[in-house]
C-alpha cells in the first residue's frame, strides 16, 4: 500500500514527514527566509532555500509538492486550526481553547477576533509558522473554490440575479 500525502502539510512539515531533511534544517531555511525578508529582498519560498544549500533536490521536491496537491481534499478540512494542527504547530487542546473563546465573544454579542488573530495574541505558535498555516489555508481555498466551479459549471455557480452586461449600449 503507498502512503497517502496529505494535501494540508505545509511544505517544511512535508519535506520532514519524508523523512528528506531534518527540522533544525527546516528552521535554518525559514532564518534563511526571514533575512532575504529584512533586506527587502523578494521573498523566496521555503524550498528556494532547500535547493540552493543542497539540502534537497529540486527534482524530488518538486515531484513530492506535486503528489501532496495532487492528493485528495476534503474542503471541509481547509481551517487554519486544521491546518496547524496537522502540521504539528498547534495542539488540539490549543485550537479547542481558542474556538470557545470565540464562542463566548459570539455569545457576549462581540465579534469575536480571527483565529490567527488569537493565535499571534496568546503566542501559541511562532509567527513563521503561523504564515505558512495561512499561507497553505489560502492556496487550498482557492483550489476548492477553483474545484467547485469546475464541478458545477460556471452557470451553476453565478449568484441568481446575475444577468449578462448589455453589450452596445449606448452611455
Amino acid at each position: 500500500m503507498q502512503n497517502k500525502i496529505d494535501p494540508l502539510l505545509v511544505t517544511g512539515t512535508l519535506l520532514v514527514k519524508a523523512g528528506l531533511v531534518k527540522p533544525e534544517r527546516i528552521k535554518s531555511a525559514v532564518t534563511s527566509q526571514i533575512g532575504h525578508r529584512a533586506l527587502k529582498w523578494p521573498g523566496r519560498i521555503i524550498g528556494y532555500h532547500l535547493v540552493c544549500d543542497k539540502s534537497v533536490n529540486g527534482a524530488v521536491l518538486e515531484r513530492l509538492i506535486a503528489a501532496r496537491d495532487m492528493a485528495g481534499l476534503a474542503c471541509d478540512d481547509v481551517r487554519i486550526g486544521t491546518i496547524a494542527v496537522r502540521n504539528g504547530f498547534l495542539s488540539q487542546d490549543d485550537l479547542d481553547r481558542c474556538l470557545a473563546y470565540q464562542d463566548r465573544e459570539r455569545t457576549a454579542g462581540r465579534v469575536p477576533p480571527t483565529l490567527g488573530a488569537i493565535i499571534r495574541e496568546w503566542a501559541l505558535m511562532d509567527e513563521h509558522d503561523l504564515q505558512a498555516v495561512i499561507d497553505r489555508h489560502f492556496a487550498l481555498s482557492f483550489r476548492c473554490a477553483r474545484s467547485s466551479v469546475v464541478e458545477k459549471g460556471p452557470a451553476e455557480t453565478a449568484p441568481e440575479d446575475a444577468s449578462p452586461a448589455p453589450v452596445n449600449q449606448p452611455i
